[in-house]
């Protein structure tokens, strides 16, 4: 009995962890916060005349970047998200939200993904998931925002390249690549953000000897 608890505690800490985030931000997500945020209201127009035309709110097909009220840029991954949720689900807060709650459940998947690839102590992994029933993280999942989704894109990325640095495949490089693209679609400060993170980290890797010019 004691070497089962060993053996399945840090999953079973991790799964009742998991299931109390998500219940604590699908709760009456439709309702809470209440009423439309601008950019919510934004995205949630231009995802639906997607869905339905393929066309924004200013019929232009299928924006790399959208255009919100006052000419302000809109990132565009999540209307895309929620274009898509619309072709299933009829219009709704609930729908418009759901992305929000699908990115923010995966830093709490890919960190724990990193920490495992990385060889952390389980402990680690434990107090990561914790992240997930934290109030900023449950109240952030809760706002149908485009910038909500960096913070997830960034995690998968990171999680992704630590893979591959273990494998040493190109495919697994690629497929980080892709991911670190993902990253950009998601909030326009992340073009500056991202660049120093890349420029930073490859000196690092290369100083460490964990990544080659060819890599």
């Amino acid at each position: 009995m004691k070497n089962f608890v060993k053996k399945y505690a840090l999953a079973f800490a991790i799964i009742v962890t998991a299931v109390l985030a998500l219940v604590l931000r699908l709760i009456m997500i439709g309702d809470i916060p209440r009423g439309w945020n601008v950019d919510e209201a934004g995205i949630a127009y231009d995802a639906w005349c997607i869905a339905k035309y393929g066309v924004d709110r200013f019929r232009y097909p299928y924006p790399v970047m959208f255009m919100n009220y006052g000419g302000g840029g809109q990132s565009s991954l999540y209307t895309y998200m929620t274009a898509l949720l619309f072709k299933f689900f009829d219009f709704s807060h609930f729908v418009v939200r759901i992305p929000a709650v699908i990115m923010s459940m995966m830093v709490m998947f890919s960190g724990i993904w990193f920490f495992k690839t990385t060889g952390a102590d389980k402990k680690k992994m434990v107090i990561w998931a914790l992240y997930a029933i934290t109030p900023y993280f449950i109240m952030s999942a809760r706002f149908g925002f485009d910038c909500n989704l960096m913070l997830g894109t960034a995690s998968i990325f990171i999680s992704c390249l630590a893979y591959a640095l273990k494998k040493e495949k190109p495919v697994y490089f690629f497929i980080a690549g892709i991911a670190c693209g993902l990253v950009l679609y998601t909030y326009t400060l992340s073009y500056i953000v991202m660049i120093l993170f890349l420029i930073m980290m490859f000196i690092y890797l290369l100083y460490m000897r964990k990544l080659s010019f060819k890599q």
